[in-house]
């Protein structure tokens, strides 16, 4: 019996994003919290890719994940979300990801969410939000 390799069985096209490996990818910081960057980004992607391969999910995905890291370290949400600003940029930017994509993030990568009215907040911000206090009560 041959089958795929399962980072290889998650769609990779824009249409195949979606929220799955989002919303399963939590715990995997347990497992990455000592690993160097690009392990982290590497394990992050193949989980993502099970069900979601496509590099926006991966992105959301690994921005999650160093989100929590830090936040299990004991940081100040704000100071951690200044810190992935500089810091998952410049990871994503010397991984030549494409600009268009980075660009879709750039509410979290480029602004001040929490200076965000709540109207114009898009619902992967929200939902992020909800998700950690809900999960941590941040």
């Amino acid at each position: 019996m041959n089958g795929e390799k399962p980072e290889l069985a998650g769609g990779f096209d824009k249409n195949d994003n979606g929220n799955g490996s989002l919303m399963r990818i939590l715990p995997l910081v347990f497992y990455l919290y000592d690993k160097p960057i690009n392990k982290r980004y590497d394990i992050t992607k193949k989980v993502s890719s099970i069900t979601h391969g496509h590099i926006r999910s991966v992105i959301a995905c690994f921005y999650y994940l160093e989100f929590a890291k830090q936040f299990l370290e004991g940081k100040d949400k704000f100071k951690i979300y200044k810190n992935l600003q500089t810091k998952v940029l410049n990871y994503l930017i010397s991984l030549s990801v494409d600009s268009v994509e980075i660009s879709l993030f750039s509410r979290l990568l480029k602004h001040e969410i929490y200076n965000i009215d709540k109207k114009s907040k898009s619902r992967v911000v929200v939902m992020f939000y909800i998700h950690l206090k809900q999960v941590y009560g941040a």
